[in-house]
């Protein structure tokens, strides 16, 4: 749940940047730099190193709408993370199912994906 929404314009951090969004949090301040993609190509070392030591995330748009973000291998290694654990609960889950017990021979399996 966001507290607060502050649009400030810098010109000493991010290289002339144009507008920044920092979002306050309950219980911590998360910054979020939404940046445009031309913008970001022109100081991308600059952006870097804000995420990496300053532990920002940056959001890219292009005309207005976010397209990706630039984050801390931190953020990348959670997010493998969570993803991997997601997908073991899938996998325990399929093979929980009575119905997956049954074995399939490989030669099916190719044959059925074209291989």
């Amino acid at each position: 749940m966001y507290v607060m929404l502050f649009l400030y314009r810098t010109y000493t951090t991010y290289a002339q940047l144009p507008w920044l969004v920092f979002l306050t949090t309950i219980g911590r301040m998360e910054h979020v730099a939404a940046v445009s993609v031309t913008a970001a190509r022109e100081s991308f070392s600059d952006l870097v190193n804000q995420v990496a030591y300053a532990g920002e995330r940056v959001e890219l748009e292009r005309h207005g709408k976010p397209v990706a973000a630039i984050v801390s291998i931190e953020d990348v290694r959670l997010l493998q993370a969570l993803e991997d654990r997601l997908d073991v609960e899938a996998a325990e889950a399929a093979l929980a199912n009575p119905a997956n017990r049954e074995a399939i021979p490989w030669e099916k399996v190719k044959a059925d994906l074209g291989l």
